[in-house]
């Protein structure tokens, strides 16, 4: 368990080589580390809980890729991390203010499937990512075929990034793109 292990420590700005092996809770383990700016390779292969992880980072500029494959809560793991440009993730499912402030984020990969669970996908913060960064994310979404239609909110920036083959690889697994979440 590694959640609150380091919430609130505003001076801390690295962490050492942690075994976290054998950890399923991430869960508020960096929230308000606001001098962090490093972090070492974490194992997270057993993690479950992502919730708050990273909340309020706003000095970290990368983190290395996490196995996040296991994971089941992403409830405003990034939020307000108004300074990272890189995340590496393997698969997730989209939770509330997942990315919410994520203004510096260029590079968002993800290598396995992306669930999009209450609508939760919204990258409209994040208006400098690239084309493979949204690409990415296209492509990792779960095949919603015959399921309930989901939306994503990429904001207009973003959606004006992409060809209308590139946004057909959405729309071709049931998701509806949108600009801006209501409010």
């Amino acid at each position: 368990d590694f959640g609150n292990m380091f919430i609130w420590c505003s001076s801390l700005t690295a962490i050492p080589q942690l075994n976290t092996s054998k950890g399923t809770n991430f869960y508020n383990m960096l929230h308000s580390c606001t001098s962090l700016t490093t972090i070492p390779q974490l194992d997270t292969s057993q993690g479950t809980n992502f919730s708050l992880m990273f909340y309020d980072c706003p000095n970290l500029t990368t983190i290395p890729q996490l196995d996040t494959s296991q994971g089941t809560n992403f409830n405003s793991m990034f939020s307000s991390c108004t300074s990272l440009t890189t995340i590496k993730l393997t698969s997730f499912v989209s939770s509330q203010y997942m990315f919410s402030g994520c203004s510096a984020l260029k590079n968002l990969t993800v290598t396995g499937t992306i669930t999009v669970s209450n609508n939760y996908l919204d990258l409209s913060a994040s208006t400098l990512l690239t084309v493979d960064s949204l690409l990415s994310v296209l492509n990792a979404l779960a095949d919603n075929e015959g399921k309930t239609k989901r939306t994503i909110t990429l904001g207009s920036t973003n959606l004006a990034k992409l060809t209308s083959a590139q946004k057909a690889i959405a729309t071709n697994k049931n998701y509806t793109l949108k600009k801006k979440k209501k409010k």
